[in-house]
């Protein structure tokens, strides 16, 4: 991470909270996120399943991408930006919302799929 940003590269990083504390993984991504930390452009790309990296405060909308299955038994997947997404009321996701509230209620999409007995499992 250090060498990352004082050499300017990019850095790609799978399940970046994965073993992480939920705070080490935000301070990770504002390092990236501010001229004074960041002064070479170094980039960060990284996946991730906490629905609480998804803050406003974090991350802008045009740093955020989404990925899902394009079908149940499909191997492939789609990537939509959360620029693109378009609400059921034709509204795009304001800067205002609460980002992992709309992502877990379905609004952007990339949910996971559950049979039938498991749809309502977090209600």
């Amino acid at each position: 991470i250090v060498d990352t940003l004082r050499q300017g590269k990019s850095l790609f990083v799978d399940e970046l909270d994965a073993q992480l504390h939920p705070l080490l993984s935000r301070r990770i991504v504002k390092l990236f996120n501010y001229a004074e930390t960041n002064p070479h452009g170094a980039q960060l790309i990284f996946t991730t399943h906490d629905t609480n990296m998804l803050s406003k405060k974090l991350l802008r909308r045009d740093q955020v991408v989404f990925v899902e299955k394009t079908a149940k038994t499909s191997y492939s997947t789609k990537l939509t930006p959360m620029m693109s997404i378009t609400l059921d009321n034709g509204a795009k996701p304001r800067t205002d919302s609460n980002y992992g509230k709309n992502y877990l209620e379905g609004k952007y999409g990339a949910i996971p799929y559950f049979e039938d007995e498991f749809k309502d499992c977090n209600e």
